[in-house]
């Protein structure tokens, strides 16, 4: 019913999309997904059961601001929170692209286009080792 805010929705199938290039760089084994966001858990019920994603849902958005800058790789979401959120973390950062405003040059921001089988080549140029 926000139709002003209809440009910065993502479905499931962007974030599963996202996840699933991680999980081919670096293995379901050697990560561990968080999700921070607002909503039910049955929002997010397919990332929960295909990612094995912990849902970190509501609660304080201090808390919840801390998970996203204590991340390693940040998928973050066309919002002013999670695009702070990579400003102020050290973490690898998958941005959509485009989006309204500049996102950093800074090599550790990952521009995510429609194109989204790059993402496993720019992850593989990004991550160490």
């Amino acid at each position: 019913g926000h139709e002003q805010w209809a440009e910065r929705w993502l479905g499931l199938g962007y974030f599963e999309a996202v996840l699933s290039a991680i999980d081919a760089v670096i293995g379901r084994n050697a990560r561990q997904i968080v999700v921070v966001s607002e909503g039910e858990p049955s929002d997010f019920s397919t990332l929960a059961r295909s990612f094995d994603a912990e849902l970190v849902l509501g609660g304080d958005p201090t808390a919840a601001f801390a998970r996203l800058v204590d991340s390693d790789v940040l998928v973050a979401s066309p919002s002013g929170f999670s695009f702070i959120a990579g400003l102020v973390s050290q973490a690898i950062t998958l941005f959509p692209a485009p989006w309204w405003h500049a996102i950093p040059g800074d090599p550790r921001w990952i521009r995510v286009t429609r194109d989204l089988a790059s993402i496993e080549t720019d992850l593989r140029d990004h991550l160490p080792g």
